[in-house]
């Protein structure tokens, strides 16, 4: 399991995590999205395809979040 650090928004209506964040055992278990999440950023236009379920230790919670290729 990855112990990485994750900052994660209770109140956001989505979480992302970058897809060089999960282990890649975490990776591997990604799931394809029905549809594309278009999503608007302060940085302009983004899709996500992609779901990753992370456990956070700290939080003794799991955690479905949106792959992008850099958060």
């Amino acid at each position: 399991m990855h112990q990485g650090t994750y900052i994660i928004d209770y109140g956001a209506s989505v979480s992302l995590v970058s897809k060089s964040d999960p282990s890649p055992q975490e990776y591997a278990l990604r799931r394809k999205l029905k549809r594309t999440q278009l999503l608007r950023t302060a940085n302009g236009k983004v899709s996500a395809d992609y779901c990753v379920e992370l456990y956070v230790p700290d939080l003794d919670d799991k955690f479905l979040l949106l792959v992008l290729d850099n958060t």
